[in-house]
């Protein structure tokens, strides 16, 4: 009993740890390291609860005690709740991040180069509808919303930024941001443009919630987007 009632107060404490591992950054900062220990402790305490969940269902069916039930009941209330501010203030991140997306892929167009002519070619082959629409932009360093602590952290979990990582080009929409000293080339050109066509053929919303999803299951390497990007860095190859 007394396992199943810690059981019920751990599940009702990751409430709390999942809003630290949001929140701590505003308060002076954490490193990648500490974020990954706090989601790690999360992930080992939501196993805890599950197993805890089964064994009060045989303690239940054993003995059919009002305490059991009871112990059941707060560890099933308790973690459906911290499941579902989970999922709460992972879905306002990322509307976050949509919203700060559109404001950049808007600045872009508007300060950006457009495509030359042949530039232009090699979006047609690639499947863009519209390449007169699709801008560079040339900056020192690709934008993320580094003043957003909870994006942070999640960008840095994720491996989108950090030390040692740098990125080279990013899409957004039709805007395609380039850090300087990138040598953009045909083949990594096309790269882009593929995801131009991407998003343009669905949304930047839907489009980040995939990439997401495959970069959690599958890594960066094997995520079904970026596969079908390298499909023409390979096609365009012997391209300078």
């Amino acid at each position: 009993m007394r396992i199943l009632l810690s059981s019920g107060w751990l599940a009702a404490a990751l409430s709390v740890l999942t809003v630290l591992c949001l929140a701590l950054p505003a308060w002076g900062g954490v490193s990648r390291a500490v974020g990954w220990l706090l989601l790690t402790l999360a992930v080992l305490g939501w196993l805890a609860a599950v197993i805890a969940g089964a064994r009060a269902v045989i303690q239940i069916g054993l003995h059919r005690s009002a305490r059991s039930l009871a112990a059941l009941t707060l560890l099933l209330k308790t973690s459906v709740g911290s499941l579902l501010l989970l999922l709460a203030l992972v879905s306002q991140l990322i509307g976050q991040y949509i919203d700060w997306a559109a404001d950049i892929e808007n600045s872009g167009r508007q300060h950006g180069m457009a495509l030359s002519t042949a530039q232009q070619v090699i979006a047609r082959e690639v499947g863009v509808a519209a390449p007169e629409q699709v801008r560079l932009i040339y900056l020192p360093a690709v934008p993320f919303p580094l003043d957003n602590p909870g994006l942070k952290l999640l960008g840095e979990s994720l491996g989108f930024i950090g030390p040692g990582i740098v990125n080279n080009a990013q899409v957004f929409g039709y805007a395609i941001y380039v850090r300087d000293g990138f040598v953009l080339n045909t083949p990594k050109l096309a790269h882009e443009l593929v995801h131009v066509r991407q998003i343009e053929q669905s949304s930047f919303q839907s489009i980040t919630l995939w990439h997401l999803w495959d970069l959690v299951w599958y890594g960066y390497e094997h995520s079904r987007i970026e596969a079908e990007a390298f499909l023409a860095n390979k096609k365009y190859a012997d391209v300078p």
